[in-house]
């Protein structure tokens, strides 16, 4: 299995379709970007990955609903905007953009589906990771937006969007770019949830 030669022709792809796109986004007010990723726990085990953003306007109004500043801004206006993929900005890579990456996990019948998921889900962060690194280093954001925002990735798989593995994930994809409001926030909210599980 050569996962990193996959890893990194996908990586690829969506580097330059990330930047095709947001060179091309005519909306003001962003101060984050994101990749969310939404699973359909069908047969196949699909999913798809949304690439959108959070303007201050649609910030104020999940205040509206929110009750926590910090949650309003870092987690419920993001995934509520990936949810609304109607957005014509927003670019989606579906599964079939994700079917030749697939193809290079070669899990057997007897293979547990869990754990192939898991391996699947953990190589799709590694990438989306690098993605996001080497974004920031072309300095393609913070020339269309005039400063640097982050570009947080989110998972909609149970107990992840607030671990601290998740939040590490997010550091090292942004290095100095993750805003320290966001790390106290998901530090704060992932410690909260350990101790909850012990």
């Amino acid at each position: 299995m050569q996962v990193n030669k996959k890893n990194d022709e996908l990586t690829e792809l969506l580097v330059n379709a990330s930047a095709d796109a947001i060179s091309k986004w005519n909306v003001r007010g962003q101060y984050t970007l994101y990749f969310n990723i939404e699973y359909e726990m069908d047969d196949d085990n699909t999913f798809e990955v949304v690439l959108g953003y959070a303007t201050e306007g649609q910030y104020k109004r999940t205040l509206k609903d929110v009750e926590d500043e910090r949650e309003a801004r870092w987690y419920c206006c993001c995934l509520l905007q990936a949810s609304r993929k109607e957005c014509a900005d927003f670019l989606v890579f579906n599964a079939d953009f994700f079917k030749d990456w697939l193809g290079q996990f070669e899990f057997d019948d007897e293979d547990d589906e869990d754990e192939q998921f898991e391996t699947v889900r953990r190589n799709l962060f590694l990438v989306l990771t690098e993605t996001c690194q080497r974004l920031h280093k072309t300095e393609m954001i913070s020339r269309r937006f005039g400063k640097e925002l982050p570009i947080v990735i989110f998972d909609e798989e149970e107990e992840c969007d607030y671990s601290l593995a998740n939040l590490n994930a997010n550091k090292k994809a942004n290095g100095n770019s993750l805003p320290e409001e966001y790390v106290e926030f998901y530090q704060e909210i992932a410690e909260e949830n350990s101790e909850d599980d012990d």
